[in-house]
């Protein structure tokens, strides 16, 4: 026996309906079977032991007032995927082992559960060697167990781990328990910086356990452009175009509300400068430009003279800097003048640059 074609009114507590139907690859239910679930209560350990069991079609189930789900899959070792994204589980408590030990599971959606009632997910996924891309739930106030499926073992060597995917609208922290180990992860939607390969620095999505570091469900983002942070514990901000660190690159970049001011691909936040951008020359300070700022800025051994951001380069006039006053002269400091200069309807007297006193 291969397939199942399931058409029946189902009761409100058909325990372990199907189990031990080792021989079954497939189960089909009709459309009046899946709506008739609308009044079951428990699915407990429906498809213990279905150790053939590949593919089920169970998406359009009612399940709105299921509250035990223990064991429903429990040894379904041949399950590969399981599509139960659109279930009503917010009546659910228990789903302790509901898939314990299927190893060829590779692909679970929960993001549309809400798992507020659940109080007991014990063994959920253990043994699931296989699982390598999981959607985890919307609403839970509940670790999700996933005991021993972080690591997946070939050849007695870890090859690689479980994917994460948190959906839009998630909580910002979660935690899974892993080998009965607790690891808090943040839910950080920032792209970061990781070395490719290739040798090119390239930009990932992915988020990160705050306590052990650990990163999961990491991505290429390759048509980012942007400011990205390193993962390392430098802690860099670079600028990225297309994907890449653009270490080429020297000038300023809007992001947000403020423009920052990036030196060889990297954000200078010690920098203090004057940096040129669509024609305009403007005043950078802690690696940003400062548009209210009217100061003094010394730039290719020119000290220049900075009205609202930006070099004014028509101006003739006194600015105070650093507890002194200053002849400017064409927009920059002129050292080699001696003479009475008018300012804010007064004479001043200024002697090589620098103003001395009211004539």
């Amino acid at each position: 026996m291969t397939t199942v074609y399931a058409d029946f009114t189902p009761d409100t507590q058909a325990w372990c309906l199907f189990a031990e139907c080792t021989s079954v690859k497939k189960f089909i239910f009709t459309e009046k079977t899946a709506k008739g679930f609308a009044n079951t209560t428990s699915f407990f350990g429906r498809f213990t032991d279905c150790t053939s069991l590949e593919s089920i079609d169970c998406s359009n189930w009612d399940t709105s007032k299921v509250s035990d789900f223990r064991g429903m899959f429990y040894g379904c070792q041949a399950l590969t995927a399981v599509d139960l994204a659109n279930w009503k589980v917010q009546n659910v408590t228990n789903l302790s082992g509901m898939f314990y030990n299927c190893k060829a599971l590779a692909d679970v959606d929960l993001s549309g559960w809400n798992m507020l009632s659940a109080n007991n997910v014990n063994d959920m996924f253990y043994g699931c060697y296989g699982l390598v891309n999981m959607k985890t739930p919307k609403y839970s106030t509940v670790e999700i167990a996933l005991y021993n499926t972080f690591s997946v073992m070939k050849n007695g060597a870890e090859t690689g781990e479980v994917l994460i995917a948190i959906p839009a609208g998630a909580s910002s922290s979660y935690t899974l328990k892993v080998n009965n180990h607790e690891h808090s992860y943040e839910k950080i939607l920032r792209v970061q910086l990781r070395g490719a390969t290739s040798g090119a620095d390239t930009v990932y999505e992915y988020e990160i356990c705050s306590v052990c570091k650990r990163e999961i469900n990491s991505r290429v983002i390759s048509d980012y452009t942007g400011i990205v942070q390193a993962n390392n514990e430098t802690g860099y901000w670079y600028y990225c175009s297309n994907g890449q660190v653009t270490y080429s690159y020297t000038g300023l970049v809007h992001v947000g509300e403020p423009w920052l001011y990036i030196e060889k691909g990297r954000v200078n936040y010690d920098a203090t400068t004057l940096c040129k951008y669509n024609g305009t020359w403007w005043y950078v300070e802690k690696g940003r430009i400062i548009f209210n700022a009217t100061t003094l800025c010394k730039y290719n051994g020119t000290w220049w003279y900075v009205e609202k951001g930006k070099i004014n380069f028509s101006a003739t006039t006194l600015c105070k800097y650093n507890g002194s006053w200053w002849y400017v002269h064409d927009g920059h400091v002129d050292f080699s003048f001696t003479g009475t200069v008018r300012y804010n309807g007064s004479n001043w007297y200024v002697e090589k640059g620098v103003m001395k006193y009211k004539v």
